[in-house]
């Protein structure tokens, strides 16, 4: 059918509830693909619909401050983010996985100590 005129008002709409309240009942799970939250609202919107968010990254392009402002944005809306995926990291000899590595003995040593 033709586009309508605000897409981001059927996801909160009746229906759109309904639907969510068929999919809880028939599935044990259900996942939604959805735009870049801080791109498009319609991610946010579903958000505050659903039981929990996992936000996808992209190593080589998400920087911290956008992540900031996107866990911003669902404390603001009330959606719960559970979790989180990170696409394209390329681990290197002495680089970040590394560094990290390194920081977490030295914390389980001091625990151990």
């Amino acid at each position: 059918g033709p586009t309508p005129p605000n897409p981001a008002e059927l996801l909160g709409s009746a229906t759109m509830r309904a639907l969510l309240d068929q999919a809880d009942a028939d599935y044990d799970i259900v996942i939604f693909d959805t735009p870049p939250a801080l791109l498009v609202s319609d991610a946010l919107t579903l958000a505050t619909m659903v039981d929990g968010v996992v936000v996808v990254v992209r190593a080589s392009s998400t920087s911290r401050g956008m992540l900031s402002r996107l866990r911003d944005q669902c404390g603001r809306v009330r959606a719960r983010i559970i979790g989180a995926v990170l696409n394209a990291a390329r681990p290197t000899r002495g680089g970040y996985f590394r560094q990290s590595q390194q920081q977490y003995e030295e914390y389980h040593s001091q625990l151990n100590s």
